[in-house]
């Protein structure tokens, strides 16, 4: 699984933000050899999405929302067996809506492989005020 290959690097809350390293896996490759850009999505999805667990309370992204838009810009191959950096931030979050931002660096030079903008809906039940 996926999940088992991304190692979380830091995390802070102001905004909130997170770096994740993961080494590219043979079963997460095109047949060309490099990260299928469905993996890429996906990276995003979960790597940008944990960004806001840093800044989340009861009532406010605890839920982490479900996504309304991804839109992935490819910029270089990432082949297998490369280690990169997922870095991951929170440009806004509001009572309903939030805005992040993911970057995709290769780890040994920090190039720019792949950039992604992500909005998402809270699904956070009402606190109770008792």
């Amino acid at each position: 699984l996926l999940r088992d290959n991304l190692v979380l690097e830091s995390a802070s809350s102001n905004p909130g933000r997170t770096v994740f390293s993961y080494t590219v896996q043979a079963s997460h490759c095109n047949r060309l050899g490099n990260l299928h850009g469905g993996c890429t999505s996906t990276i995003f999805d979960i790597c940008t999405t944990a960004a806001l667990a840093p800044i989340a309370q009861p009532g406010f992204w605890a839920f982490a929302g479900v996504s309304r838009t991804l839109n992935v810009t490819y910029i270089r191959p990432v082949p297998l067996g490369e280690k990169v950096l997922i870095e991951s931030e929170v440009v806004h979050a509001g009572k309903r809506l939030c805005s992040l931002t993911g970057v995709i660096k290769r780890a040994s030079d920090g190039a720019v492989l792949a950039t992604c903008e992500h909005g998402k809906v809270s699904i956070d039940p009402p606190v109770s005020k008792l």
